[in-house]
Order: structure tokens, then C-alpha cells, then sequence
């Protein structure tokens, strides 16, 4: 479709689609030496790296490049180590953002500070892998930062702060700070109250803060967790699950014996486990049978010795929607296949017996949907999936990689 035929206001909104998301990565650097080359400093600095410019005038290229996006821009996404200076411009401008999302960036935290201040509204934040810088004059390293109560969705992951020798911001954009850090530790955010927050992604460096913080908000009801160890100490953190509807999780290593504990998950309805290995397994069945109005799971299996997976499938009552992945091959017992008559979605992420898996998945009444993916079989057999070989009451449609079974 020409874009010059569809009418004025249509034109106007497609605009303001596209352009409502700016990603902030090493080519901004591109887009200024650009602007540089087409400005009035390029005349006063007749210089070949935009870097020898001030900071000043380097963000003065920056405010021209991105200057005619404003209008339109709701999210911000940032992968820079010299983003803050980048941020705290946006930041000024852009007083109403609600979505802000920063990826492996070295940020000042006063900088930092300074974005959160201006972005009064901001109700969707991704803080992962990010290095906080504190000045020697800023005083004692900060322990925590202090995030909005308004936030309605967190993600913080692999946060730390960083103790520089420097006694301020050295106002250079491509300083490298390998060198002038004398002081590391783990960073986590204030421990409140957060009314609106729903979901919340994190991973257990401080198990205790964890728990505190989901006892401190019961409201929260989707919670993405990653465990380094299931033990003693952090088994608690179920007890602070009880609201959760929706659990993403992912284990390393469990030090457990889970028959020691009763567990009841009244509120969970979605389960994702990644990377479940033989060894992990016991977890996702636990959970599992611990949640009688649990309707969705996903696992991806991984290691080459399989889980008793049927066992535990087979015995989860309430199931509407199954998917599971496995990084390497494994066979699919669909002779022992007996899961809950209500399923209605069935999705597979590895190679199977396609003529067996539909006459068996045939005999449910409620199943709508199987799926599977093109890229785990050969293929010159993937060429002979067509519907003329598709038994009833099957429908095929292949939806690039995925190929998809609709019962008629």
C-alpha cells in the first residue's frame, strides 16, 4: 500500500505508530556524525570524530537528530554505555513517558535519579544488566534506588553499583571507566508499597528483600523469577506466592527435598518453567499438582535424560493450553498420552510422529489446536505436510515455521 494514497489523519496515525518507540543503541552515533556534518559545527570544529566536540554540543546534535520524534514518542529503549547523558536529554522533553527500558548500560546514578524525577508518570521500567555509577564525593555507595509507587510493571535484573575514584561526572560521552573503580556491589530498589504494580521480573541475588517485597505488594500477579538454588533458604519464597496467577521461573540447581512441604497455589493459572533438566523437574511437577485451577504450562527441557513428563501432564486436571520445547531430541510417548479432556491448545517445539500425534489428539473433544515447528524436522518430509495428506478432522495452515492444525 502507497503510503501517499491513504488519506491525511490515517497517514497521521500510521506516523505516530512507527515513530512512538526509540531505540538509543551505537548507531546514534551514526545519526549524529550525520547532523554534525550538516551543522554549523562542522564549520567552527573542523574536526573528523564528533567526540572531540564538547558534551555540550555534542548533545546540541543530539537534541536536532531527535527533535522532530518528540510528538510521537511513548517508549524509550537504551543499549549505550554513554546513554545518560542521551536519557536525561529525552527526559527533559519528554515529561509525560510512560515506558522506559535501559540494557546493558554504565549510567551515572545520579543521572539516573535525575530521569526518574522528570518522568513523574512512568509506569512501565526495564532496568537489566545495568552498572550504576557513583562519584567519590556522592558519598557512601547507595544500596538501593528509589523507583515511582506508580509503576505498574518492573523488570531489574543483574543491577549493581559501581565506586569511581573520579569526585564527579567527567562530561566526556565515551569515557571508559575501566580503571577508576575501586567499589562493586549489587544495587536492588527501594523496598515499598507499590499499589499498580501487576508484574514484576527479577532474579533471587537477595532472596529475603524478594520475599519482603512480594508480601509488601500481595497485589502483584505476575511474578518472572530466576533462582540460582532452590534450598533451605529460598524455598520460602512460595509461601509469598499465594496471588500470584501467572509464574515464570527458572532454577539452576535444587537442594530440596519438595515432599517435606504442602504447598497450595489456589491463584496460579499460568505456569512457564525454562531449562528444566531431570534434576529440576521435580519443581515444575510440585507446582504443577499444587494448583488445582492451573489451565497453562510451558516448559523447555533441557540435558539429554527426560523428566517423567507424562506422569505429571497426565495428571493436571484443569489444563487448556500445553506447550513444550526441548533443545535436543526426544521422543513423545503418545500411546501413554492422557491429559485433561479440557485441553484446547497443544503445542510441540520438537520432532514427532505427525500421523500419530493427530490420531490420538483426534479422540479430544475440546482440542482445537496443535501446533508444531517446521525448523525440527527434515526437510523433505516437512514438503509432504500438506492437507491432502492431512487426515480428518484436521485443517492445515502453515504460518511460516509453524505449522498449525485446526480441528473442524
Amino acid at each position: 500500500m502507497e503510503l501517499s494514497k491513504l488519506s491525511k489523519s490515517v497517514r497521521a496515525k500510521l506516523r505516530a505508530k512507527v515513530l512512538e518507540n526509540i531505540f538509543i543503541g551505537n548507531d546514534v552515533v551514526e545519526l549524529i556524525e550525520e547532523e554534525f556534518v550538516h551543522s554549523e559545527f562542522k564549520v567552527v570544529y573542523p574536526m573528523d570524530d564528533i567526540y572531540d566536540l564538547s558534551t555540550e554540543d555534542h548533545i546540541t546534535l543530539f537534541n536536532n537528530c531527535t527533535k522532530q520524534f518528540l510528538p510521537y514518542i511513548k517508549n524509550i529503549y537504551i543499549e549505550n554505555p554513554s546513554s545518560h547523558y542521551y536519557l536525561i536529554e529525552l527526559s527533559n522533553s519528554l515529561s509525560n513517558l510512560t515506558s522506559l527500558a535501559i540494557y546493558g548500560s554504565k549510567l551515572s546514578l545520579s543521572g539516573f535519579n535525575t530521569v526518574l524525577n522528570n518522568l513523574q508518570g512512568l509506569e512501565n521500567l526495564v532496568i537489566d544488566s545495568v552498572y550504576f555509577i557513583q562519584y567519590s564525593e556522592e558519598g557512601d555507595l547507595a544500596k538501593s534506588v528509589k523507583l515511582h509507587t506508580s509503576l505498574k510493571y518492573l523488570v531489574w535484573k543483574y543491577c549493581y553499583i559501581e565506586k569511581c575514584c573520579l569526585q564527579e561526572d567527567p562530561q566526556l560521552i565515551d569515557f571508559d571507566y575501566d580503571g577508576y573503580i575501586n567499589e562493586r556491589s549489587t544495587i536492588y530498589f527501594d523496598l515499598d508499597h507499590y499499589p499498580k504494580l501487576n508484574y514484576i521480573s527479577t532474579v533471587s541475588r537477595n532472596p529475603p528483600f524478594n520475599i519482603e517485597f512480594l508480601l509488601t505488594n500481595p497485589q502483584i500477579n505476575w511474578l518472572d523469577y530466576r533462582l540460582e538454588k532452590l534450598n533451605q533458604d529460598t524455598i520460602t519464597i512460595f509461601n509469598a506466592i499465594q496471588n500470584i496467577e501467572i509464574l515464570e521461573l527458572e532454577v539452576a540447581y535444587l537442594d530440596f527435598n519438595l515432599n517435606s512441604i504442602n504447598l497450595q497455589l489456589p491463584n496460579l493459572k499460568r505456569l512457564y518453567m525454562h531449562n528444566v533438566s531431570i534434576k529440576t523437574w521435580s519443581i515444575l511437577k510440585k507446582l504443577s499438582l499444587s494448583s488445582p485451577n492451573l489451565i497453562e504450562l510451558y516448559f523447555d527441557i533441557t540435558g539429554y535424560v527426560l523428566p517423567p513428563i507424562l506422569d505429571t501432564i497426565n495428571s493436571i486436571l484443569s489444563l487448556k493450553k500445553l506447550t513444550i520445547t526441548s533443545q535436543n531430541s526426544m521422543y513423545f510417548h503418545f500411546d501413554d498420552f492422557s491429559v485433561s479432556k479440557s485441553l484446547e491448545y497443544f503445542e510441540l517445539c520438537f520432532e514427532i510422529n505427525i500421523d500419530l500425534a493427530l490420531s490420538i489428539l483426534e479422540k479430544y473433544p475440546n482440542l482445537n489446536t496443535f501446533c508444531i515447528h517446521d525448523k525440527y524436522f527434515d526437510r523433505g518430509y516437512i514438503l509432504t505436510v500438506d492437507q491432502e495428506n492431512t487426515t480428518k478432522p484436521w485443517i492445515l495452515t502453515k504460518m511460516g515455521e509453524l505449522i498449525k492444525y485446526n480441528k473442524i
